[in-house]
């Protein structure tokens, strides 16, 4: 069942659909190993694209470096599993198999496939170090304005990292940095 979350009613499939194909950005978010949220991501982006919204299907279980092997991907010249090597999928992200029925539906509807992240290995320097202590290299693989001041965000990870026993609240900041990068 979909609800409204504003009114607070339940709405029907085709009623999200009519009402998120009006939408220039979608976010969809997700518990990484919950097979319905997958499902449910798979159902959006198909419908959509049944309705012939022009799609772009962002992701951030691709780091950037992986857009070549995406762009060979989307123009049809691999598969699935040639990106999985190319992209080196398995290693760089551990659950890519959650994703894999998402990557077929964007390659039966012809929908271009975008890499979000930046490298795992810039994110845990910046986790560590600061975005003020990472290289000059690492820096420009990130965008060039990161807005890092946002309180209602470094509280929820204040809140989420605070029940871990090795939590020490005086690093949180670069984790913040590192999550916003």
């Amino acid at each position: 069942m979909w609800v409204d979350v504003v009114r607070g009613e339940p709405l029907s499939f085709e009623t999200l659909l009519d009402e998120l194909q009006t939408a220039r950005v979608i976010y969809l978010g997700e518990q990484h190993t919950l097979t319905r949220h997958h499902e449910m991501q798979n159902a959006i982006l198909d419908g959509l694209a049944r309705r012939g919204v022009p799609l772009v299907l962002a992701m951030e279980q691709f780091e950037f470096m992986a857009q070549p092997a995406l762009d060979r991907f989307n123009a049809g010249t691999t598969d699935l599993n040639q990106l999985i090597n190319e992209a080196d999928w398995a290693k760089r992200w551990r659950g890519h198999t959650n994703y894999h029925s998402l990557m077929q539906t964007a390659r039966r509807r012809d929908i271009p496939v975008l890499a979000l992240n930046a490298r795992s290995e810039t994110i845990r320097t910046v986790g560590r170090q600061s975005l003020t202590n990472i290289t000059a290299e690492q820096r420009a693989e990130l965008p060039g304005d990161i807005v890092t001041n946002d309180p209602p965000y470094e509280q929820l990870l204040t809140r989420i990292l605070g029940v871990h026993m090795a939590f020490n609240p005086e690093k949180l900041r670069p984790i913040v940095e590192a999550q916003i990068a």
